[in-house]
């Protein structure tokens, strides 16, 4: 069995790597773009850029 002093120090690690995943996974969150419809896909969404090429008649100013 482990003295007290051992279990305390494996408890202290686990919890520096459990907030070092914890923080990780925060910043992946924030990093990720936000979706715009729970159903588009990364190739469905417009950049801003596409947006403002796109008149209000709704046809690209390519066409």
């Amino acid at each position: 069995m482990k003295t007290p002093a051992e279990r305390n120090r494996k408890d202290k690690k686990n919890d520096i790597l459990n907030k070092r995943k914890t923080e990780e996974a925060a910043q992946m969150k924030v990093m990720s773009p936000p979706p715009f419809s729970l159903d588009a896909g990364p190739a469905q969404r417009k950049s801003k850029e596409e947006e403002e090429l796109i008149p209000e008649s709704g046809k690209t100013t390519q066409e």
